[in-house]
């Protein structure tokens, strides 16, 4: 498995926290946007993905609560290495140290539940 980089999770969160518009019309700009190696088209793949999956697990888990974070961590951890990393024996066990860790953090926190709440709700 590729080295995470401990900053890249927070910068996808933080893109994934913006609103669409403002995450497609900005990163262009912007040398430091979390699409540096993803177009903006790809961070709408991840958004759909998560948000799929966000609804599916509320619809059918009593804990969504709970079992959020680590499925935003897992799509995040996809989408950002690929597939392949399905493969790895410990990516559940991984997936979800890296929610808990993010979770302590009550900024981080703050925004994976922000997106999480976003992702399930009704659009407009």
């Amino acid at each position: 498995m590729n080295k995470i980089d401990s900053t890249r999770l927070s910068k996808v969160l933080a893109a994934l926290a913006k609103p669409k518009d403002r995450v497609t019309s900005s990163t262009a700009n912007s040398p430091n946007a979390v699409n540096v190696k993803k177009g903006a088209k790809d961070l709408e793949v991840l958004r759909a993905h998560l948000q799929s999956r966000l609804q599916d697990l509320k619809k059918n888990t009593e804990n969504f609560h709970e079992t959020a974070p680590v499925i935003t961590v897992q799509e995040i951890l996809l989408w950002e290495f690929g597939d392949s990393i399905l493969e790895h024996p410990e990516f559940g066990n991984i997936s979800k140290k890296i929610a808990e860790t993010m979770l302590e953090n009550q900024q981080l926190e703050k925004a994976i539940y922000g997106i999480v709440d976003r992702m399930v709700s009704p659009g407009p």
